[in-house]
């Protein structure tokens, strides 16, 4: 799949329903694979970066993932999953292509106390994946 072009979802706005998933590179799991708050506050960042499952297989959105780690010269951890309905309020997925499925999660707080109090309900709601060997 080519992964450096818009694709069909550029222009669909991102459903309620629809899943995203968030690539972690460092140690942003925890032993029992809950997601740290800190592997998703886009801190220093105005929006997190995410990936739509809409129309992929689970092959793919790792894939997806295995391609922005190369791009970033980083090694893929795993990811963390969650449903745009998830976001807690004042926070909105976006589609912001290309890269092909992706959207970007805006509207939060400027100050990194204030996208730690959003990162702590919505690490709440992820679920975490560790990339197999």
């Amino acid at each position: 799949m080519d992964w450096e072009t818009s694709g069909p979802l550029a222009e669909e706005p991102v459903g309620a329903s629809e899943s995203l998933s968030h690539y972690l590179f460092r140690k942003e799991l925890r032993p029992d694979d809950t997601v740290k708050p800190e592997a998703v506050m886009p801190f220093p960042h105005e929006g997190l970066s995410t990936t739509r499952h809409r129309n992929l297989t689970e092959d793919e959105v790792w894939e997806s993932g295995r391609v922005v780690a190369a791009k970033q010269g980083r090694t893929l951890a795993g990811r963390a999953d969650f449903m745009k309905a998830d976001l807690p309020s004042g926070l909105d997925a976006i589609p912001s292509e290309p890269p092909r499925n992706h959207a970007d999660i805006v509207g939060w707080p400027s100050e990194r106390s204030g996208q730690m109090a959003q990162a702590l309900m919505l690490s709440g709601k992820c679920v975490g994946h560790r990339l197999s060997a």
